[in-house]
This record gives structure tokens, C-alpha cells and sequence, in this order.
């Protein structure tokens, strides 16, 4: 049996809103200066964090809130890429190689194009629109849906997650898609902690789950860069 909290979140809008609105927020913060490393990780992990949950609570929310998804995975991967870039520099800046001291230069002629491609997709119609309507999820009143009883809705999503992520680590062929749906159910029991208590400890799993399988993934990407550079630059 789950342990219900029974003094917060009694109904679907007063549980997902402030979520919502805190991803919006910073996620419109990030966008406006993809300079900043660090926004560009903020920006990332803000639109996978709100398809995540619109994915989770996708039968139960406006009915455009679904249909949002698309556009936030178009959004994240067109700045998956300026990501990387960041990444291995951050990890290569903690052991810089010997025998290749012009590493940060060539990151940053790689940098600089993607960062515009980012920056332009940022100021697009489109992510212009996106925004608009995620807007309108976070602060427009959501009517008789928002008022439906949480708790039902809580422990379906809190089993459809968790279920999710077991038939990925059984049948999944890549490892990366189940480091994502670790993800996923990470956000998803991030968000049901006011209204299950279990949901903490699977929290903290799926983040640990998601970690180990980055740390290996961000390795990889790490060597396959410097191999190619050292390539490039006639190291041997």
C-alpha cells in the first residue's frame, strides 16, 4: 500500500501548476542567454523535465498540453549538440591532455556555430509560440480538469512510470533510452512526492540509475571527441 499525504495537493491543478510554472520560468530564463553554459544545461533539462510529466499525466491534463511534447523535444535537441560541446569541456578541463593543448580552442570553433544555430532556433516564431502556450498551461485556469481528485490519478501514473522504466531495462536495446526513461520516471516521482510518500526513494533511484548511466555515456563522448581531434591535428 502507498502512504498517502492527505494535507496537500487535493486536486490535479494545485499538484502540477507551481511544477509547471517553476520549469517555465527558468526554462524562458535560460533561453535568453545561451551564452552562459549553464543555461544552455538549465534550458536542456527544464523542456526534458516538462515533456517528461506532460508524458506522464498526458490523459489528464488541457487537452493541448500533450501536444506540447513534440515541440519540446524538437526545442531540446536543437540545442542537444551546443550541450555536448559543454560537457566535454567540462571534462576534459578536470584532466586536460598533454598532447593536446589546443583542446579548448578547437571546442570553441566548434562551439561558436552551434551556439548561433541555438540562439536562433531560441528566437524562432515557433519556440515564440511554444512558449505562449506553455504559458498558458502554467498560469491559465485549467476549469473542472483541474479540479479532479488527485490521489487516483497520483498512484496510476506513479505504477504506469515505474512499470515503464522495468519494460525498458528488460527490452531496450539501447542503454540510452533507458537512462531517459529513468529520467522520466525520475521527474514524474519528483512531482508526486507531496502525495506519496514512496515516491522520494524512487526518486533518488532513478537519479542514481540515470548518473551511473551518464557518467559512462559522457566518458564515451568524452574519448570519441579526443580521438578524433588527435586525428585532426596529426597527434599520434
Amino acid at each position: 500500500m502507498f502512504k498517502v499525504r492527505q494535507d496537500v495537493c487535493v486536486n490535479l491543478a494545485t499538484l502540477l501548476q507551481p511544477w509547471i510554472k517553476l520549469q517555465y520560468d527558468e526554462l524562458c530564463t535560460a533561453l535568453s542567454d545561451l551564452g552562459d553554459p549553464e543555461n544552455v544545461h538549465v534550458a536542456r533539462v527544464r523542456a526534458r523535465r516538462l515533456r517528461s510529466v506532460l508524458g506522464g499525466w498526458h490523459l489528464h491534463l488541457p487537452p493541448h498540453a500533450p501536444k506540447l511534447r513534440r515541440r519540446l523535444q524538437e526545442l531540446g535537441r536543437s540545442i542537444s549538440a551546443l550541450r555536448d560541446i559543454d560537457v566535454i569541456h567540462e571534462l576534459i578541463s578536470l584532466d586536460p591532455p598533454d598532447d593536446l593543448p589546443q583542446w579548448e580552442a578547437l571546442l570553441a570553433q566548434q562551439r561558436a556555430p552551434l551556439l548561433a544555430s541555438a540562439r536562433e532556433v531560441a528566437s524562432s516564431s515557433s519556440v515564440h509560440q511554444l512558449l505562449l502556450d506553455l504559458h498558458a498551461l502554467a498560469y491559465s485556469n485549467w476549469g473542472s480538469i483541474g479540479r479532479l481528485d488527485v490521489e487516483p490519478i497520483a498512484h496510476e501514473v506513479f505504477d504506469a512510470e515505474q512499470a515503464r522504466l522495468s519494460d525498458l531495462e528488460a527490452n531496450a536495446i539501447d542503454t540510452h533510452d533507458v537512462r531517459k526513461g529513468a529520467k522520466r520516471l525520475r521527474y514524474n516521482a519528483e512531482v508526486l512526492a507531496p502525495k506519496i510518500a514512496e515516491s522520494e526513494a524512487v526518486a533518488i533511484r532513478a537519479e542514481q540509475m540515470q548518473q551511473s548511466m551518464g557518467s559512462s555515456l559522457d566518458s564515451e563522448m568524452v574519448e570519441s571527441w579526443l580521438t578524433q581531434a588527435r586525428l585532426a591535428q596529426g597527434v599520434r
